[in-house]
Order: C-alpha cells, then structure tokens, then sequence
C-alpha cells in the first residue's frame, strides 16, 4: 500500500475489498467468526458492567456500614464526655459506654475536639 494511502479509511477501504473478494465458502466462515467475536465481545461487555454494577452495590453497603460505626463511636464519645462533665464516675461510665480507661483519658484531654 502506498504511503499517502495508509490512513485508516484507506486501511478500511482496502480491508472491505479483500473481504469482497473472499469464496463464499470463506464469507460464511468470515461471518461465523465476526458472529463469534461479537458474540463474546457482548458476553465480555456485559460481565464487566455487572461487575461494575455489583462493585458499586458492595462500596455503598461498606461506606454504610463503616458510616454507621463512626456515628455509634461519635454518639459514645459524647454521652462519655457528657456524664464526665455531670460528675459521673469514670468507674460507671466505662461500664456503660464500653470505652476503655485510656480512652477515656484521651477523650478527656481531647475534649469536645474529638467529636468533631
């Protein structure tokens, strides 16, 4: 093929000719194999859009899961913070939040900064 004509619509061109020039013997096998090809493109586009599709219904449910975490611990921290500044004991209030007494230090140092 010349150098001027080696652009793609001369590539096409010349591909659609040499198809054109096939048996019929040949076309019919040409055919089956496009059939084929598009058969399991169609198979391989689908799969992945499911794929994505899925992926995306398993990120949502985790950031749900992980966003209802956060809203517990934050909801701890602040009825912790809360019953240290009515004067509960700290021996009570590990017992009901569940918090750890380092924890309870931390937040106490940290104060309302930790909430936010």
């Amino acid at each position: 093929m010349p150098a001027p004509l080696q652009e793609q619509v001369f590539e096409q061109l010349f591909e659609t000719a040499e198809i054109a020039r096939l048996s019929r013997e040949q076309m019919r096998s040409y055919e089956d194999s496009l059939k084929y090809y598009r058969d399991l493109k169609n198979s391989m586009d689908t799969a992945r859009d499911e794929g994505k599709e899925e992926g995306i219904e398993i990120g949502i449910e985790i950031g749900r899961e992980e966003g209802i975490e956060i809203g517990i611990e934050m909801a701890v921290k602040t009825v912790a913070l809360a019953l240290l500044q009515e004067g509960i004991s700290e021996e009570m209030i590990l017992k009901t939040t569940g918090l750890t007494a380092d924890q309870l230090d931390q937040l106490r140092r940290e104060g309302t900064s930790e909430l936010g």
